[in-house]
């Protein structure tokens, strides 16, 4: 009996041997393969490339082009596709060292056949050329490209930091524009309320204000002193006026808000608690105090907004437009944008359409709406399409996120779409970029991270 436990004994650790001699050589060939699941992270970048990235990433921080009355063009070129040009080709060598996730991926394939239809099935206006198409494909491609790229964990951070610093890189750049150029940075009057438009348009400079509310909340998970940033963020943010991205921000506290609370559970450290639910006091009572100006700006019409009646009763610091429009003339241009694409409502009227000076109205060049955008170019095929490769490419990124992170993936989906509602997210690459480069550094964020 001793003698046969003896043998099996034996037959098992020269089983676990053979075993793990097995296992020793299948890494070995997966790594002479080059299928390494982490390959982005053993890659070797050179410097110079990451530097070029962050650069090109940096630039579209400025925008003056987007307060001047005229578009200024170079030889073919209207400079903010010039501008997107030089983004690109910062970014080319570092995506031909890290590659990318995945090339051939929804939102592309979805951009080609609305390509494809514009020269097909499309009902163009006059005055929409093939070349304006073509530059609308590669506008509406460049954001969602870099979104892709496999960003090396030191890079990640570099643009998280970037990221968390935003909004005191345009406090203090903005004035310092304005005294160099003919273009107004910083605050502008928008009715009676100014607005804090920072070195690029308010909405777009507070889309980045949410993100970098985001990053800082992400860092400081190892370092506390970025909340700080956080709560500078959340002023400038308020300081833009800019309502849909006012509303949303508390939906970037509730992931953090869930980590905390579990840990809490986990520890019962009652200090740690008080001090989570103290500064979630002052974000609370900050935006309760600020929410009637959210409310006064939404209409210059008297008999609409009680709030703003009240006031001038009292007063006559208020200038009140009495045509009773709504003070963001959106209303009223989705319905324009809406008439003129009924023109072919099943393929549109071509790519870059809803995107042009051509169909323009009193008070926008664009419809301020992604969706009535996506109807005006590509018709319901478009619309269907587009919110199919939008949403398939969201899902994407929710399955490919770590657990602890999955949360902020959510958000971001959440502040897109709403940008999306009122503003240009598509193309507009002061917001687009920023979304989508942080979208990918949070898919691509450890769980220890």
């Amino acid at each position: 009996m001793h003698s046969r436990l003896n043998f099996v004994q034996s037959r098992l650790q020269w089983g676990q041997a053979y075993l793990h001699h097995w296992d020793i050589m299948v890494t070995d060939k997966t790594k002479s393969m080059g299928v390494l699941v982490n390959h982005s992270q053993q890659q070797h970048i050179p410097v110079w490339a990451t530097a070029l990235l962050l650069v090109g990433i940096a630039s579209l921080y400025i925008s003056p082009v987007e307060f001047n009355k005229q578009d200024i063009w170079l030889p073919n070129f209207e400079v903010t596709t010039l501008h997107n040009m030089v983004v690109l080709i910062c970014a080319l060598p570092y995506i031909l060292y890290a590659g990318l996730r995945q090339w051939a991926s929804p939102i592309f394939i979805f951009w080609v056949i609305l390509l494809m239809l514009t020269f097909t099935l499309s009902s163009p206006p006059p005055h929409l050329s093939a070349f304006h198409s073509v530059l609308a494909f590669f506008s509406l491609l460049l954001a969602p490209l870099l979104y892709q790229v496999r960003f090396h964990p030191t890079l990640k951070t570099y643009i998280l930091r970037g990221l968390a610093i935003y909004p005191l890189v345009s406090l203090i750049c903005a004035p310092l524009l304005s005294l160099v150029s003919d273009v107004e940075f910083g605050y502008l009057e928008y009715g009676f309320i100014p607005r804090w438009h920072g070195t690029g348009n308010g909405m777009y400079t507070a889309v980045v204000c949410l993100l970098a509310m985001i990053s800082s909340i992400i860092l400081a998970r190892q370092h506390r002193g970025y909340w700080k940033w956080v709560l500078f963020a959340y002023i400038m943010l308020l300081a833009t006026g800019t309502r849909s991205a006012i509303m949303c921000f508390p939906l970037v506290f509730i992931p953090e808000a869930i980590r905390q609370y579990w840990q809490y559970r986990q520890t019962q450290n009652r200090a740690q608690a008080k001090r989570a639910i103290l500064f979630g006091a002052v974000i609370v009572t900050i935006f309760v105090a600020y929410s009637p100006l959210v409310f006064i700006r939404s209409t210059y019409c008297q008999e609409c907004n009680p709030v703003l009646l009240l006031m001038t009763a009292q007063n006559n610091l208020f200038l009140v437009d009495k045509s009773g429009f709504n003070s963001s003339g959106r209303f009223e241009t989705w319905g324009q944008f809406i008439e003129r694409g009924m023109v072919n409502p099943l393929f549109g009227l071509g790519l870059g359409a809803g995107g042009s000076d051509l169909l323009s109205n009193r008070y926008y060049h664009t419809p301020h709406n992604e969706l009535i955008r996506l109807f005006v170019d590509g018709g319901l095929i478009g619309l269907i399409g587009g919110v199919l490769a939008y949403g398939l490419t969201f899902w994407g990124a929710y399955r490919l996120a770590k657990p602890s992170y999955k949360g902020y993936v959510l958000v971001l989906m959440v502040i897109y779409m709403m940008t999306a509602f009122f503003s240009n997210p598509l193309s507009v690459q002061e917001m687009a970029v920023p979304f989508w480069v942080m979208l990918g550094v949070v898919v691509g964020l450890d769980d220890a991270a």
